[in-house]
């Protein structure tokens, strides 16, 4: 397939093979299949090639998404407010609220985004104190899900799902630790 874009002055074609196609079509797939069965609910993008967190819910997919619908999908997003949410903070932020969670026996899912950000995923159970100044992905918004791709790259996993045992903590836990650390770095707490 080849996509063509640009003005008259500058044009870029795109090649893109078929068997890319196929392999990213299976790899969302499998993803999306694998996030349904642990009760994520997931939203296939089918109108987009560079996906970002947003706050307009458009086509809703639950559990059990057709296999058409994800099939076609470049990017699986998560459906935020429905048991998970999703924290967005700095990726050096990230990194240290890691170290810290896992001090204290705690694993999280953790993705990182292609332009620098963590998205750290908690119960939806809440909200975040407002003296932490952090993005929280809630009710009504979508944001990617590892392997989605963006513009500049994939998101990808920091510490998976599956290493966090499908679990996802209470956003308290999550709170706590961003206390923590925020006081480390001096950021006025």
């Amino acid at each position: 397939m080849r996509v063509t874009f640009g003005t008259d002055n500058f044009r870029m074609d795109l090649m893109v093979s078929t068997l890319e196609q196929e392999r990213a079509t299976l790899d969302t797939r499998a993803w999306a299949a694998k996030y349904a069965e642990h009760g994520w609910r997931v939203v296939p993008e089918t109108s987009s090639l560079v996906p970002t967190p947003r706050s307009s819910v458009g086509r809703w997919v639950v559990n059990g998404a057709g296999d058409s619908e994800i099939g076609k999908a470049p990017a699986i997003f998560l459906a935020c407010g429905y048991g998970i949410d999703a924290v967005e903070i700095s990726a050096g932020e990230g990194q240290l609220v890691l170290s810290r969670l896992a001090l204290s026996g705690v694993s999280i899912p953790a993705a990182a985004t292609p332009l620098g950000r963590y998205l750290l995923f908690v119960r939806s159970t809440g909200s975040m104190h407002p003296a932490l100044n952090v993005g929280v992905h809630g009710a009504g918004e979508q944001v990617p899900l590892p392997p989605s791709p963006h513009l500049c790259g994939r998101y990808r996993w920091v510490v998976g799902p599956v290493d966090a045992g499908w679990r996802v903590p209470e956003l308290d836990i999550l709170q706590d630790a961003l206390f923590v650390v925020f006081r480390s770095l001096s950021k006025g707490f």
